[in-house]
Protein backbone atom coordinates (compact mmCIF):
# COMPACT_ATOMS: atom_id res chain seq x y z
CA UNK A 1 0.00 0.00 0.00
CA UNK A 2 2.90 2.46 1.15
CA UNK A 3 4.31 1.93 -2.38
CA UNK A 4 1.09 2.67 -4.24
CA UNK A 5 0.42 5.68 -2.31
CA UNK A 6 4.25 6.76 -3.30
CA UNK A 7 3.33 6.81 -6.67
CA UNK A 8 -0.04 8.24 -6.24
CA UNK A 9 1.98 11.67 -4.80
CA UNK A 10 4.34 11.37 -7.47
CA UNK A 11 2.07 11.87 -10.02
CA UNK A 12 0.08 15.09 -8.41
CA UNK A 13 3.37 16.67 -7.53
CA UNK A 14 4.40 15.76 -11.53
CA UNK A 15 1.07 17.45 -12.76
CA UNK A 16 1.36 20.34 -10.00
CA UNK A 17 4.42 21.33 -11.64
CA UNK A 18 3.13 21.27 -15.17
CA UNK A 19 0.33 23.81 -14.06
CA UNK A 20 2.66 26.09 -12.67
CA UNK A 21 5.08 25.86 -15.49
CA UNK A 22 2.69 26.96 -18.19
CA UNK A 23 1.18 29.23 -16.08
CA UNK A 24 4.41 31.06 -15.60
CA UNK A 25 5.50 31.35 -19.20
CA UNK A 26 2.04 32.84 -19.78
CA UNK A 27 2.45 36.13 -18.07
CA UNK A 28 5.40 36.97 -20.22
CA UNK A 29 4.75 38.89 -23.46
CA UNK A 30 7.05 41.19 -26.42
CA UNK A 31 5.44 43.96 -28.39
CA UNK A 32 6.89 45.13 -31.75
CA UNK A 33 5.59 48.62 -33.04
CA UNK A 34 6.06 50.29 -36.33
CA UNK A 35 6.14 54.13 -35.58
CA UNK A 36 4.23 56.50 -37.65
CA UNK A 37 5.83 57.90 -40.90
CA UNK A 38 6.00 59.31 -44.04
CA UNK A 39 6.85 58.12 -47.69
CA UNK A 40 7.80 60.32 -50.09
CA UNK A 41 6.60 59.65 -53.66
CA UNK A 42 7.90 60.67 -56.71
CA UNK A 43 11.93 62.32 -57.09
CA UNK A 44 12.30 66.24 -59.04
CA UNK A 45 12.66 64.94 -62.64
CA UNK A 46 11.70 68.33 -63.55
CA UNK A 47 14.81 70.35 -62.15
CA UNK A 48 17.50 68.74 -63.66
CA UNK A 49 15.52 68.21 -67.26
CA UNK A 50 14.97 72.57 -67.98
CA UNK A 51 18.29 73.49 -69.41
CA UNK A 52 19.87 75.81 -72.30
CA UNK A 53 20.32 74.11 -75.25
CA UNK A 54 24.22 73.39 -75.87
CA UNK A 55 25.98 75.25 -78.48
CA UNK A 56 22.65 77.26 -78.90
CA UNK A 57 24.22 81.10 -77.87
CA UNK A 58 24.43 83.96 -80.56
CA UNK A 59 24.76 87.68 -80.88
CA UNK A 60 23.96 88.58 -84.60
CA UNK A 61 21.29 91.12 -84.09
CA UNK A 62 23.49 94.39 -83.30
CA UNK A 63 23.94 97.91 -84.57
CA UNK A 64 26.75 99.02 -86.91
CA UNK A 65 28.93 100.43 -84.06
CA UNK A 66 28.30 97.44 -81.45
CA UNK A 67 31.28 94.71 -81.18
CA UNK A 68 30.67 91.50 -80.33
CA UNK A 69 34.02 89.96 -78.50
CA UNK A 70 32.06 86.91 -77.30
CA UNK A 71 28.64 85.08 -77.10
CA UNK A 72 29.59 84.04 -74.15
CA UNK A 73 29.10 79.89 -73.47
CA UNK A 74 26.20 77.92 -71.71
CA UNK A 75 26.10 74.85 -69.17
CA UNK A 76 23.03 73.51 -68.11
CA UNK A 77 21.70 76.43 -66.43
CA UNK A 78 24.18 79.45 -66.46
CA UNK A 79 25.15 81.53 -69.68
CA UNK A 80 28.51 83.01 -68.85
CA UNK A 81 31.28 84.74 -70.87
CA UNK A 82 29.41 87.22 -72.67
CA UNK A 83 32.12 90.14 -73.84
CA UNK A 84 30.21 92.95 -75.96
CA UNK A 85 31.14 96.31 -76.68
CA UNK A 86 28.93 99.60 -77.54
CA UNK A 87 30.48 102.48 -79.26
CA UNK A 88 28.09 105.41 -78.72
CA UNK A 89 24.61 105.97 -78.33
CA UNK A 90 21.99 104.27 -80.08
CA UNK A 91 24.07 100.64 -79.84
CA UNK A 92 22.53 98.03 -78.93
CA UNK A 93 23.16 94.09 -79.44
CA UNK A 94 20.21 91.41 -78.78
CA UNK A 95 21.71 87.86 -77.63
CA UNK A 96 19.65 84.55 -78.04
CA UNK A 97 19.84 81.30 -76.94
CA UNK A 98 17.47 78.18 -76.46
CA UNK A 99 16.11 76.35 -73.31
CA UNK A 100 14.92 72.82 -73.77
CA UNK A 101 12.29 71.02 -71.41
CA UNK A 102 13.76 67.69 -71.43
CA UNK A 103 11.19 66.58 -68.45
CA UNK A 104 7.82 64.68 -68.53
CA UNK A 105 6.25 68.27 -67.61
CA UNK A 106 5.61 70.93 -69.38
CA UNK A 107 7.53 74.18 -68.15
CA UNK A 108 5.69 77.13 -67.11
CA UNK A 109 7.73 80.93 -67.20
CA UNK A 110 7.04 82.28 -63.99
CA UNK A 111 9.77 84.80 -62.94
CA UNK A 112 12.36 87.04 -64.86
CA UNK A 113 14.43 88.83 -62.35
CA UNK A 114 17.77 90.82 -62.55
CA UNK A 115 20.06 90.52 -59.20
CA UNK A 116 20.55 94.08 -59.22
CA UNK A 117 20.22 96.92 -61.50
CA UNK A 118 22.52 98.03 -64.07
CA UNK A 119 25.90 99.95 -62.90
CA UNK A 120 29.08 101.29 -64.39
CA UNK A 121 32.25 102.26 -63.68
CA UNK A 122 35.05 103.67 -66.20
CA UNK A 123 37.33 100.84 -68.01
CA UNK A 124 40.34 100.46 -66.11
CA UNK A 125 43.84 99.93 -67.74
CA UNK A 126 42.08 101.53 -71.12
CA UNK A 127 44.26 104.64 -72.57
CA UNK A 128 40.66 106.44 -73.22
CA UNK A 129 39.16 105.72 -69.49
CA UNK A 130 35.87 107.91 -68.94
CA UNK A 131 36.71 110.01 -66.22
CA UNK A 132 32.92 112.60 -66.07
CA UNK A 133 29.67 111.71 -67.48
CA UNK A 134 29.49 108.09 -66.31
CA UNK A 135 26.39 108.33 -63.89
CA UNK A 136 24.98 110.47 -66.53
CA UNK A 137 25.46 107.75 -69.57
CA UNK A 138 24.86 104.98 -67.77
CA UNK A 139 20.93 106.17 -66.79
CA UNK A 140 20.93 105.78 -70.56
CA UNK A 141 21.46 101.88 -70.60
CA UNK A 142 18.89 99.22 -70.61
CA UNK A 143 18.66 95.76 -70.64
CA UNK A 144 15.27 93.70 -72.05
CA UNK A 145 15.37 89.88 -71.24
CA UNK A 146 12.40 88.56 -73.51
CA UNK A 147 10.42 85.08 -73.97
CA UNK A 148 7.32 84.71 -76.14
CA UNK A 149 5.19 87.50 -74.86
CA UNK A 150 7.31 88.00 -71.41
CA UNK A 151 9.74 90.39 -70.66
CA UNK A 152 11.46 92.41 -68.21
CA UNK A 153 13.67 95.48 -67.98
CA UNK A 154 16.32 96.33 -66.25
CA UNK A 155 18.26 100.07 -65.33
CA UNK A 156 20.70 101.91 -63.56
CA UNK A 157 18.14 102.83 -61.67
CA UNK A 158 15.83 99.83 -61.05
CA UNK A 159 16.80 95.63 -61.22
CA UNK A 160 14.07 93.47 -63.70
CA UNK A 161 11.43 92.45 -61.92
CA UNK A 162 8.82 90.47 -63.60
CA UNK A 163 7.16 87.57 -60.95
CA UNK A 164 3.69 87.62 -62.64
CA UNK A 165 4.72 86.03 -65.91
CA UNK A 166 1.85 83.47 -67.29
CA UNK A 167 0.99 81.64 -70.46
CA UNK A 168 4.67 81.32 -71.46
CA UNK A 169 5.22 77.61 -71.79
CA UNK A 170 7.88 74.82 -73.09
CA UNK A 171 6.76 71.78 -74.07
CA UNK A 172 7.35 68.79 -72.08
CA UNK A 173 9.15 66.13 -73.88
CA UNK A 174 7.98 64.42 -76.87
CA UNK A 175 9.39 61.09 -77.39
CA UNK A 176 12.97 61.88 -77.66
CA UNK A 177 12.30 65.36 -78.50
CA UNK A 178 12.64 68.07 -76.06
CA UNK A 179 10.47 71.03 -76.38
CA UNK A 180 12.23 74.09 -76.83
CA UNK A 181 11.64 78.09 -76.87
CA UNK A 182 14.37 81.09 -77.08
CA UNK A 183 15.26 83.30 -74.49
CA UNK A 184 16.99 86.77 -75.83
CA UNK A 185 18.07 89.65 -74.26
CA UNK A 186 19.20 93.07 -75.26
CA UNK A 187 21.62 95.56 -73.86
CA UNK A 188 20.72 98.90 -75.27
CA UNK A 189 22.55 102.35 -74.73
CA UNK A 190 19.79 104.50 -75.60
CA UNK A 191 19.54 107.89 -77.27
CA UNK A 192 18.69 111.22 -75.98
CA UNK A 193 21.26 111.49 -73.18
CA UNK A 194 22.11 115.17 -72.46
CA UNK A 195 25.37 113.82 -71.38
CA UNK A 196 27.78 111.46 -72.35
CA UNK A 197 30.80 109.97 -70.74
CA UNK A 198 34.21 111.60 -72.29
CA UNK A 199 35.78 108.20 -72.43
CA UNK A 200 34.98 104.44 -71.91
CA UNK A 201 33.46 103.02 -69.31
CA UNK A 202 31.90 99.56 -68.38
CA UNK A 203 28.35 98.76 -68.55
CA UNK A 204 28.12 95.84 -65.34
CA UNK A 205 24.79 93.61 -66.23
CA UNK A 206 23.44 91.75 -63.57
CA UNK A 207 22.79 88.00 -63.35
CA UNK A 208 19.69 86.99 -65.10
CA UNK A 209 17.41 84.50 -63.77
CA UNK A 210 14.63 82.83 -65.47
CA UNK A 211 12.12 80.77 -63.06
CA UNK A 212 10.17 77.66 -64.69
CA UNK A 213 7.42 75.77 -62.62
CA UNK A 214 5.69 72.69 -63.60
CA UNK A 215 2.36 74.72 -63.20
CA UNK A 216 0.96 77.53 -64.27
CA UNK A 217 0.33 81.26 -62.58
CA UNK A 218 -3.77 81.03 -61.29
Amino acid sequence: MEKGNSKIVALVALFVAIIALAVGFATYSATLTIEPHDVTVGSDTFSPNVKYKASSMSCTDKSEGATVVSAGTVTDTAWSGIELSLASAGDYVTCTATVENNSNFDAYLREITTASAISCESKAGSENAATTGINEACAQMELVINQDSASATATSAAAANNTSVSGVKINKINGSTPGEKTVSFTIRYKTGGTVEANGDFLVKVPQVNLVYKTEDAA
